[in-house]
C-alpha cells in the first residue's frame, strides 16, 4: 500500500495469565485479552537515589535522558549488523525526545525469563548497569507476514514503569551481516516502533499512567461499555479513556489526558473535541481499540497499518509525558500534515460528499486515479480508492481514500523526470497541475514571509497557499498550503501540548501556559 505497511503488533495471542503471569503482551487488550498485572507482579524496585519525582522527597533535578540498553539473543553476525546503525539510530531517536529518572543503581529482571527470552544469569545476580530501559532481542518465526516483530513487558520499576521487555524480531528475509539501505530503514522504523510501544505507546499501559500533579496513577473504574466489536462488556476502563457517540451512533473511545487534549486541539484548530480518539473497527482484539483512529491520524506514529516514522510526532510525545514517567524534548518531534489546521469539519464531517471532496478535507482525501501529491507534498502519489470510486479499500481509515498508492518520493534522485523541467531531490516537493500527473520541483517555505517559493525552468515564484500560479507552460500549478508543506511554521510542536495555538492570528502562535515561557513551541518543561 505505498507510503501505508503493516507494522502493527500482534494481536491474537492465546496465553492465559496462569500460562505466562508475568510479563504484559502488548498487542492484546487491556481487560479483555490481555495479560492484566496487579502492582504486586512482576515488579523490581530500582535506586534511583534522590532523584525521583514520585518519592516522599528528592534534592536534585531528576530528569536525564533516556539510555536503552540492547541485549540480542540472535546470532552475532546479525546482531553485530543491528548494531552497526539500527539501534545506534533507535537509541538516538528515543534519547533526544523522551528524559526520565535516571537510575543510579542496576535493572534487576523480574525472573529467569523475559516472554521468549533466557535473561543471562548475570543479569539477574548483577543487574543492568547504564540503563534506563533493558530491551532483549530475540528471533521468531511467528507471524512473519503481519507484523515483522511484536514487543513485550517483562519487568516494571516500582512506578510501574517499564523497565525491561523482548522485542521478538521475524528473521527469516533478513541479511545475517549486512543489510541493504531499504531493509536498515524498516528495521529503524519497526524497533522504533516496538521500543515506543513497550515505554508506554499501550492502552495495556494507561491505567499506570499518573498525575503529574499527584503522582497518583490515573487507574481505572469498572464500567459498562460498548467495546469497539459492538460487543456489550462491563470491565476496568482505564481513566484517561472516555467513551464517545460519533454522528453515525457508532461508539468509540478517546484519550483524554491532559497534554493529548491540548496538542490535538491545537493540531486541528478545534479547541471544541474533548481527546483523542482510537480505532473502532471490529477486528481490533482490544475494547477500547488499540491505536488512535487512522482516519484522523493517518501520519501517526501510535496508529495502525503505519510505518512508523523515526521523527515522532507530538502526539506521540504529549502520551508519553502524560504517563508522567517521562518529560519529553519537543523540539525533537515533527508536526504531521495530516489534519493541520482543518478545523473542526475534518473530525466531524465525512470525508467524501456525493464523489467530491468537502473545503474541509481538501488536499487530504482523494477521488480519481491520476497522480497527486501526498499530503505533506513530499511525495507524488495515487489514490487508493477501489475501482468502483465507493472508497478506499482500507478500513482502518473508514474507507476514505487517501493518495498512498504507487508512492514516488520527491527526493529520490533515481527517479527519471516525467517533465523537462522535473527536478527530483532533497528540497525537492510535489506539486499539483491542471495536468493529469503532478510535478517535482526545488521548493522552500521562507519562515519571515511566510511563502513557498519554488523554481520552474529558472523561473522563481512565491506563493502563500493554495493560489493557482499560471507556469506559462501550458498548465498550471496549484500552490501548496503552508500548514501542509511546512506545518513546523504554524504553532511549531502543536505548542508541546503545554499551551494554546491561537488560529485567529496572523501567523498562528502559541500563547503557553506559563506566561514565563516565550519559546515559540512553548518548550519550556513543566
Amino acid at each position: 500500500m505505498g507510503i501505508v505497511s503493516a507494522l502493527n503488533l500482534r494481536r491474537d495471542s492465546h496465553l492465559s495469565p496462569a500460562e505466562e503471569p508475568t510479563h504484559l503482551r502488548l498487542d492484546m487488550g487491556y481487560g479483555q485479552m490481555g495479560v492484566y498485572l496487579p502492582e504486586s507482579q512482576a515488579t523490581s524496585d530500582v535506586d534511583y537515589g534522590t532523584g525521583h519525582p514520585f518519592g516522599a522527597t528528592y534534592v536534585e533535578e531528576p530528569f536525564e535522558k533516556l539510555r536503552i540498553s540492547f541485549h540480542g539473543m540472535l546470532e552475532e553476525s546479525l546482531m553485530e549488523a543491528l548494531e552497526e546503525k539500527v539501534l545506534v539510530e533507535v537509541r538516538r531517536v528515543w534519547s533526544n525526545a523522551l528524559s526520565v529518572a535516571a537510575v543510579r543503581g542496576s535493572i534487576f529482571p523480574y525472573s529467569s525469563k523475559c516472554v521468549e527470552v533466557n535473561v543471562p544469569v548475570d543479569h539477574l545476580m548483577k543487574g543492568v548497569s547504564e540503563g534506563d530501559l533493558v530491551v532483549y532481542l530475540s528471533s521468531s518465526k511467528e507471524y512473519c507476514r503481519n507484523t515483522g516483530a511484536y514487543a513485550s513487558i517483562c519487568t516494571f520499576d516500582q512506578h510501574m514503569r517499564p523497565i525491561a521487555g523482548n522485542i521478538a524480531i521475524c528473521t527469516e528475509e533478513l541479511s545475517k551481516e549486512s543489510f541493504t539501505n531499504a531493509e536498515e530503514e524498516r528495521l529503524i522504523n519497526l524497533l522504533t516502533f516496538n521500543v515506543g510501544q513497550i515505554l508506554g505507546l499501550s492502552t495495556n499501559l494507561f491505567p499506570h499512567y499518573r498525575n503529574s500533579e499527584t503522582g497518583v496513577p490515573w487507574g481505572s473504574s469498572y464500567k459498562s461499555v460498548t467495546c469497539t466489536d459492538g460487543s456489550p462488556m462491563t470491565l476496568a476502563v482505564p481513566n484517561i479513556l472516555q467513551q464517545g457517540t460519533d454522528e453515525r451512533a457508532n461508539k468509540y473511545f478517546q484519550v483524554i489526558s491532559p497534554s493529548v487534549v491540548q496538542t490535538v486541539r491545537n493540531h486541528f484548530d478545534c479547541q471544541m473535541i474533548a481527546g483523542a480518539r482510537l480505532e473502532n473497527k471490529p477486528h481490533s482484539r482490544s475494547c477500547f481499540g488499540a491505536h488512535f483512529d487512522e482516519r484522523f491520524y493517518f501520519q501517526e506514529n501510535f496508529a495502525p497499518l503505519k510505518t512508523f516514522r523515526k521523527v515522532l510526532t507530538p502526539l506521540t510525545l504529549a502520551l508519553l509525558e502524560d504517563s508522567s514517567w517521562y518529560r519529553a524534548n519537543f523540539t525533537a518531534s515533527a508536526v504531521p500534515a495530516f489534519g493541520h489546521g482543518m478545523g473542526c469539519g475534518f473530525l466531524q464531517g465525512d470525508c467524501i460528499l456525493f464523489n467530491t471532496i468537502p473545503k474541509y478535507a481538501k488536499n487530504h482525501f482523494c477521488v480519481g486515479q491520476d497522480y497527486g501529491c501526498d499530503v505533506s507534498h513530499s511525495h507524488k502519489a495515487k489514490c487508493d480508492a477501489s475501482v468502483d470510486k465507493m472508497g478506499s479499500i482500507y478500513e482502518d481509515t473508514d474507507h476514505c481514500p487517501i493518495k498512498s498508492r504507487n508512492v514516488i518520493s520527491c527526493q529520490d534522485v533515481t527517479q527519471a523526470p516525467s517533465h523537462p523541467f522535473e527536478i527530483f531531490g532533497q528540497n525537492s516537493r510535489c506539486f499539483e497541475t491542471s495536468k493529469q500527473n503532478s510535478i517535482c520541483l526545488d521548493a522552500t517555505c521562507n519562515a519571515q514571509t511566510r511563502k513557498v517559493e519554488f523554481q520552474l525552468n529558472g523561473v522563481d515564484y512565491a506563493c502563500e497557499g493554495g493560489e493557482v500560479v499560471d507556469s506559462e507552460m501550458g498548465f498550471d500549478l496549484e500552490c501548496p498550503q503552508l500548514r501542509a508543506i511546512c506545518p513546523e511554521l504554524t504553532c511549531p510542536s502543536s505548542c508541546s501540548g503545554r499551551g494554546m495555538c491561537d488560529y485567529t492570528m496572523g501567523p498562528p502562535i502559541c500563547i503557553c501556559d506559563d506566561p514565563f515561557d516565550q519559546t515559540e513551541g512553548c518548550y519550556m518543561p513543566p
